[in-house]
């Protein structure tokens, strides 16, 4: 017949089982504490735009750090972003892939947002990105495991302009060179941080349909303003008294329609 534990043996369970509690409770406090001293640390970039001109993509990256002087690896450590405009119109979510980072280590990564200027221009919540300038906002999540079972997050916002490939446009219609010409005259500045070129389409529409059409090439560097003129094959003093134009810039870049209506 087996003997009941003694009491001295139960009192001394019970004081490992509280040292062991007030040792994890240390732990818990070393491990807060370092990542509140800043032995653990992250830097963060400017956001800045990278043109992928064989792919007709606009990326903005955000430079990530992440060092590690404290006494215990970082796991998992990576971030997550939300691209939106001032609208609150949601451009781009992306994450990172996820890091491991030693004692004494430190990594370095990208967190990257692709913008396909197309969709942007054929969705009308966001088109105005094509001739507007705005700002941008970067919500950013970094997220590690530090000792193995302390997630920790840190939220940070980050705000960027926007410059667009056609500031500005504007057009108006004059007498062309010949008596069964007009002339389309098309202002912009190109305010975006890429170059582009391609074709200006010109459509001229009146109530019964197409009227004229025309186009011209174009090739528009950064922070250069441009001035083009389309021919189209109508005499301006034959237009109905209601008109409407319509732009189309099929660029290496972006694809983007405008119109104006007249009358």
């Amino acid at each position: 017949m087996r003997r009941p534990p003694r009491r001295g043996a139960l009192r001394a369970l019970s004081a490992l089982a509280t040292l062991l509690w007030l040792l994890l409770a240390g732990f818990t406090i070393t491990a807060i504490y370092f990542v509140a001293a800043g032995a653990v640390w992250a830097r963060l970039s400017e956001p800045f735009f990278i043109p992928d001109y064989d792919r007709g993509l606009l990326k903005l990256i955000v430079g990530v750090v992440v060092e590690n002087q404290a006494v215990f690896d970082l796991m998992n450590v990576g971030a997550e972003g939300l691209l939106w405009d001032h609208l609150g119109n949601l451009l781009y979510s992306n994450s990172t892939p996820l890091y491991f980072v030693g004692v004494g280590g430190k990594v370095s990564f990208d967190l990257s947002f692709c913008l396909n200027l197309t969709e942007l221009a054929l969705d009308p919540a966001t088109a105005y990105l094509m001739t507007e300038r705005a700002l941008l906002n970067v919500s950013i999540s970094l997220h590690m495991i530090y000792a193995y079972i302390f997630p920790t997050e840190a939220n940070v916002s980050l705000v960027t302009g926007w410059g667009p490939p056609l500031s500005g446009l504007r057009a108006r219609l004059s007498p062309g060179p010949l008596p069964d010409t007009t002339r389309v005259m098309v202002a912009f500045m190109n305010s975006a941080p890429f170059w582009f070129k391609g074709k200006v389409k010109a459509y001229l529409y009146g109530d019964g349909g197409l009227l004229a059409s025309g186009e011209t090439q174009v090739t528009a560097h950064r922070d250069e303003e441009r001035h083009l003129s389309v021919l189209l094959p109508i005499n301006m003093d034959n237009l109905p008294e209601h008109y409407r134009l319509v732009l189309v810039f099929d660029t290496n870049m972006f694809y983007f329609t405008w119109e104006w209506e007249y009358g």
